[in-house]
Parts: structure tokens; sequence; C-alpha cells
């Protein structure tokens, strides 16, 4: 028995459901077999589909977070960073690697990194490349969904997330943090105030080694007392030409039988008005599913 089959039995008989998805993966990726071929790619669309490696979290707070096991999710292939990423995230990462010895020398330190830029720079994305290099889950709040009607509740929602998060090793993304998180005074809602201190208070009392994200669209609105709270500020902006080009050619390599030269690359770019990372993938991704659709061969024309 090898090695990877003797972590399945295993981690099937701790009832350790991620352990095992991890092994069955690379089973399944090791298995060449061609009469195998149509029970693996459909176990593995499975196991790559985001929705059904959500990690379920307590029913007080469902619907306002969702925690992801990235590790079978993310597809680094297809992931294309800057130097400048690289920098930042190699920070957080030896960070977190070395949070034992902070803790050993007293040393409080909040591992944050606030993120920000125009919409579809890459923020969500980085986080969870962050994840998938720690091999921790991703966690994910988006502050829209998290406002009650009843502003006294959001709040109390806030608190019961940080509670919950508190329990876990994970990289946690703080989305849209501009929708509650404006400069005190610029709203015309006092109860909005109390909920960007009752924030703060959360992550100054945050004390365990995940690495917290913040990630918004309007930097500029941001409380800065709430801004201070966070360790690391990173400005991401839209791909220069060459990371375009580096973004198609990856995703492109994913697919098997394709192979497109620079010029075609370039005509496929000049048809994209909103040359964003997520508009350049989302038109890339729609033009590729037309054509097996269509039972066609592959073109990004």
């Amino acid at each position: 028995m090898d090695n990877i089959t003797r972590e399945l039995f295993e981690s099937v008989s701790d009832n350790d459901l991620i352990k095992a998805k991890k092994c069955v993966k690379v089973l399944l990726e090791n298995n060449n077999k061609k009469c195998d071929n149509w029970v693996k790619n459909n176990v593995l669309r499975k196991l790559n589909t985001s929705s059904l490696n959500l990690i379920e979290v307590p029913p007080n707070i469902k619907g306002f977070v969702e925690v992801e096991n990235v590790e079978l999710t993310f597809n680094e292939k297809r992931y294309v960073i800057t130097q400048e990423d690289e920098n930042i995230i190699n920070q957080v990462i030896n960070t977190y690697k070395v949070n034992d010895k902070l803790i050993e020398y007293n040393i409080r330190y909040l591992n944050s990194l606030l993120l920000y830029g125009v919409p579809g720079c890459g923020k969500t994305m980085l986080g969870k490349y962050i994840a998938y290099k720690l091999k921790v889950p991703f966690a994910y709040l988006n502050f829209s969904n998290l406002i009650s009607s009843y502003l006294g509740k959001t709040g109390e929602n806030i608190q019961k997330v940080f509670d919950y998060i508190s329990s876990l090793k994970c990289v946690f993304m703080l989305d849209e943090i501009d929708a509650i998180g404006l400069e005190r005074g610029t709203d015309s809602v006092g109860e909005l105030s109390r909920v960007v201190i009752n924030l703060m208070q959360c992550l100054d009392k945050f004390n365990n080694s995940s690495i917290i994200l913040g990630a918004t669209n309007r930097e500029d609105m941001i409380d800065k007392a709430l801004k201070r709270r966070f360790s690391l500020k990173y400005e991401m902006k839209l791909p220069s030409n060459e990371i375009q080009h580096r973004i198609v050619e990856s995703f492109l390599k994913t697919i098997p039988n394709t192979e497109f030269s620079k010029e075609e690359i370039e005509k496929f770019l000049s048809t994209i008005n909103e040359k964003s990372c997520a508009n350049i993938t989302n038109v890339l991704t729609n033009r590729i599913v037309n054509c097996i659709v269509e039972n066609k061969e592959i073109s990004i024309s």
C-alpha cells in the first residue's frame, strides 16, 4: 500500500473529509489510464469547484462568512503575479512563519494587510493565493452582506464572526471594508460610526496566528484610525501589457491541445475594453466555453 492510499484510509476513518479529498485528488492526478478518464475528470471537476469545498460554519454566522479549502480549488498554474505582488506576499508569509517566535518574545503583531485598488485588480485572488501557499483555509467576509437593516445588529454580527475566526488558522479577508469603514463624521448615521469602532476593537483584541486582509476600492474613504490597524498597505493596479499576456498564456497552457502565438493573444486582448485581471479571465473563459458547447476547435477570437 502506498503512502497516499494509506493516508486516504486513515483520513476516512478519522472522518477528516478535507484530508480525504486531497488524497483522492493526488490519486486521480497520478492515474493516467485512458479507461478511467471519464471518472477522473468528473471527480476532479467536483473537487476543483469552490462551492463544493466550503467548510461548514456555525449557524449563527451562515450567510456572513464563507470558509473555503483553497488547497483543492486554487489553480496556481493560472495565477500570475508581479514582482511587487511577490514582495508583499513574501512579507506576509514570512511574518506568519515566525509568529511563534514573536509570541516567545512577547511581541504582539497583527499580521494584517490592507489591499486597495480599482475593481478587478485581483485583491481576492491574492488572498486566496496566500492561503494556498500556506495550506490554510481562506475565510471571506463581505461587509455588504453583513450590514443589517438594524444597524445595532451589525456590530454584534462582526463580533460573532471574529469569535469564530479566532478558533482557526486561516487567511481572513474583510472585503468591501469601505461599506462600514467610512471616515467617522462623513456618514449621516451615528450608529455606523459605532460599527467602525466595534470593528477596530475586534482587530485590537484579535490574538491568533491568522492573517487578516482588508480589501477596498475606496482607500481614500477609509477611517484613518481603522487604516492604522493594518500593519501593511498595498495598492494593486490593473495589469500591464506584459502581465495581460502572461494571464492569457498561463490560462491557455492549462487547456489541453491549445497553442496560440503572441500575435493571436495580442489580437484577443485588443478586443477587450476593460483589461482588469478578472475581466480578461472571464472573457477568455466564455470564449472557450462557447467553443466547447458548439463542438468547435478552441479559439480565442
